[in-house]
């Protein structure tokens, strides 16, 4: 609830100063939508999947962070 209050609140402030690029924000709520109902039916359908795929992620980025600290 805390995100959405933020969120709408900043959309208020920047428009009224005018500057809402609207192609990226609708596009990027597009894909905010389809990644959420593609996720969401992924996790009920395939859950012996997502504990697997959640830790490969996560260390694979972990790993990148540490990478990118050290070199």
């Amino acid at each position: 609830m805390i995100n959405f209050i933020t969120n709408i609140t900043a959309l208020i402030a920047f428009l009224l100063m005018g500057t809402v690029n609207f192609s990226i924000g609708l596009s990027g709520a597009a894909g905010s939508i389809i990644g959420s109902y593609l996720g969401a039916s992924v996790a009920t359908k395939r859950r012996k999947i997502i504990k697997p795929l959640f830790l490969t992620v996560t260390s694979v980025l972990v790993g990148k962070l540490i990478w990118n600290y050290v070199h």
